[in-house]
């Protein structure tokens, strides 16, 4: 193949159809995971919020830095879960409207959201796909951000939706190489089902569907550490079993040995902890 037929395929790839591609393999390899983590179950997502409360600091002083937010913004938080980044960005601006899919996750947001007295929240209990801008969101917005919440099969459509609604500028944050829980599945798939992990799309897969929207996006990388703490084994067992698909015996001896490397912190709980990377990808609204 000569370098003209190379370019020439290279310029041929669609990157809206790699990304739909990436989250099929994913599906037809997981299709007994428990879906969106059991995140409509209210517990599970207090747990979220309690993880997030204690290991997620870092990473959202970095955000919140980094978006540009001020008394005056109107912002949507797309993929909100229970109000990390939410709660503080309405201590900010002037209005934050949440989109969040889970039940779950909506419940434990308005019981954090009452308890810090916030009247300029308001929440989307649709998925971004179903979310109507013209009457379930109140538009345009200064900001618009989805942090680590880009679970959307068709990610042009969610892009170009997201571009929309924003006045001012949209953020995205997303992996660059896998995040623990990926990594963990990764060391393991294979021995509790019999077929390699597949891992979905990540930052270099959204930043080439924008560049072929035309949207020429700047990026930043940065490194961010991820610790699961739990108060013995078994806690770590209920946690990722659900996740992983594991159901019979072998399958739950396979997960019990892996969780065996955990570390035993001076405390008493179990952490596991490893470093990954994230992207910002960001760009100005333009009107043209």
């Amino acid at each position: 193949m000569t370098g003209m037929e190379d370019w020439a395929l290279v310029d041929a790839i669609d990157w809206n159809e790699v990304w739909k591609a990436k989250k099929d393999r994913v599906r037809r390899t997981r299709k007994g995971t428990a879906p969106q983590h059991r995140w409509d179950e209210t517990e599970q997502a207090r747990r979220y919020a309690r993880e997030a409360d204690q290991g997620y600091q870092a990473r959202v002083a970095e955000e919140m830095a980094l978006l540009p937010v001020t008394p005056e913004s109107r912002v949507l938080d797309i993929g909100s879960g229970p109000g990390p980044l939410t709660i503080p960005l309405a201590r900010k601006a002037a209005h934050v409207t949440a989109v969040e899919p889970a039940a779950g996750m909506v419940a434990v947001l308005a019981e954090r959201v009452g308890k810090t007295g916030l009247s300029n929240v308001d929440w989307v209990e649709k998925t971004w796909e179903e979310t109507d801008p013209d009457t379930d969101l109140q538009g345009p917005y200064d900001v618009v951000l989805a942090s680590f919440s880009l679970t959307m099969y068709d990610i042009r459509a969610a892009l170009k939706k997201m571009d929309a609604v924003s006045c001012g500028s949209v953020y995205l944050f997303e992996f660059v190489d896998g995040p623990l829980w990926d990594r963990m599945g990764a060391a393991i798939w294979e021995d509790l089902h019999g077929e390699p992990y597949v891992s979905g799309p990540k930052a270099d897969c959204l930043w080439n569907v924008l560049y072929q929207m035309g949207i020429y996006a700047n990026v930043l990388m940065r490194p961010l550490e991820k610790t699961y703490r739990f108060r013995d084994p078994d806690e770590a067992f209920a946690f990722f079993a659900p996740r992983y698909d594991v159901r019979t015996p072998g399958q739950k001896a396979v997960l019990r040995s892996s969780l065996a490397a955990i570390n035993q912190a001076d405390d008493g709980t179990f952490l596991y902890s490893k470093n990954s990377t994230y992207a910002t990808i960001w760009w100005e609204k333009t009107d043209s």
